[in-house]
Formats: C-alpha cells, structure tokens, sequence
C-alpha cells in the first residue's frame, strides 16, 4: 500500500510537555511535502513568581531535553527541530551554536533551533534593523532574549514580556492582550515586530496585526517551520500568518 506522505520529509519536533501551540500551529501550517512527528520534553506545569523560578524551567527543561530528542528520532526524521525557544537565548550567540553543535552531532541530521529562524526571518527583510519584541517571560528572561538579538545585529528598542504564572498559562494570553502589547511596542522607530517564546498562540495574528501596522510581524512559530522546510528544499507559500511564510 501506499500511503499519500510516504516520501515526505520527515520532521522529528520536540516540545516541552506544557506546551499547547506548537503542535496546533504546525498543523496549520502543513504542507503536503512533510510529515511532522512529535515528541515532548517532561516540564511540570510549576508556578513561576520570580526570575529565579524561570531560571529553574530552563535547567528542567535542558535536563529533560535529550531524553525527547532520543525518543523523535527513533522515528527517523529528516530534520530535528527545536519547538523551545527560550533555552536556545539563555547563553548568548555562542550557547546557540554550541547547543546546535551538540544537537547535531547526537543526532546526525540538520537541526533548526527557534533563534536562529528568527534571525533568518529578520534578516529575509533587508529593511529591518530596528526591532521590538513580545514575550511570555519574566523581566531577566527578556532581558537575556533582548542581549541574544542585539547580538545578532538588531536594535532591540523595546521588549515587554507578559510574565505568565506557569509554562501552561502562556498559551491562556488572549488575542487582544498579545494585540495591545504588539501596539505599545511599534512605533516609527520600529522596523518588525518579533514574537518569541514557542506556547504563545500568536502565529495567526501575527498576520493580522502586519495588515493593520504595515511592517513584518515574525511568529517565532512561523519562524521556526519556515526555517525547517527551505533548509529541507521546500518552498511554499502558506497564507494567513504573514510574509514569514506567505512570502516564498
């Protein structure tokens, strides 16, 4: 028999355990040419109150985290892709790439972290140098994500995290709250806006909200697959979260 993605690429996706968005969001983005299979990383559902509780997820979810990537790739994908996108911030450009290193070498297949898909999608834009951010996290947390993309070569101008109580309450921010926080954070001196932090459920807003303002509205998630299918061949236009991925 033959089944319809049978020589489709395949994409192992690790998330953590909490988070609700990533998978519904891939489902939405899916496209005929991949197959998408899922593994999580075990994070309880703690209660975060202070900087150093979020410093605590982090060291969970990185302990936790090979276990997951152990267990996708026993499915034998094409690809690993990392649906966590705080981790990948918390050292820096070089924890990045020591991280992507370490993955790969494990692995033996490409590796598509969320920070390095942000910076791509960014840099797809060759207008954008000035940009402004919308989290989840705690004050330190945006903290360490502004420092990693000024790094990278963007003005951060503003950041505003909405520091959520517990991993599954990022996925409980409304539309119009992320909305609200989008407009207090553009401006004339703002290029794009970035969306970072993988459970928020924003990736089809962000093609609304790039309607009403004008500029490139990057969904980490959006980000994130988009990275996964051009470094797999793929190019595709997929329409309703923005020029991140309707843009091919």
């Amino acid at each position: 028999m033959t089944y319809p993605n049978e020589s489709a690429k395949r994409l192992g996706i690790v998330i953590p355990s909490t988070n609700t968005t990533v998978e519904r969001d891939f489902h939405g983005f899916h496209v005929p040419e991949v197959s998408h299979h899922f593994a999580r990383i075990h994070v309880p559902d703690m209660a975060i109150e202070s900087d150093e509780d979020f410093d605590r997820l982090i060291e969970l979810a990185r302990a936790a985290t090979l276990d997951a990537v152990d267990r996708v790739m026993t499915a034998g994908p094409d690809r690993l892709v990392l649906g966590i996108s705080s981790e990948k911030v918390w050292d820096g450009r070089e924890g990045c790439d020591r991280l992507r290193g370490e993955y790969e070498a494990r692995v033996g297949c490409p590796v598509t972290l969320g920070a390095d898909a942000c910076v791509e999608a960014l840099n797809h834009f060759s207008a954008v140098k000035s940009i402004a951010i919308v989290t989840p996290y705690t004050p330190a947390a945006d903290q360490r994500t502004k420092a990693f993309f000024m790094e990278m070569g963007f003005d951060v101008r503003r950041i505003e995290g909405f520091s959520c109580t517990s991993p599954t309450q990022i996925a409980a921010v409304t539309p119009d709250a992320m909305a609200a926080a989008v407009k207090r954070l553009d401006g004339d001196d703002v290029d794009a806006i970035l969306q970072f932090g993988t459970n928020l459920p924003f990736a089809r807003l962000a093609g609304r909200l790039e309607e009403d303002l004008g500029k490139p509205v990057v969904a980490v998630n959006a980000a994130i697959y988009r990275h996964a299918l051009r470094h797999s061949g793929i190019k595709v236009s997929i329409e309703g979260y923005g020029c991140v991925l309707s843009d091919a």
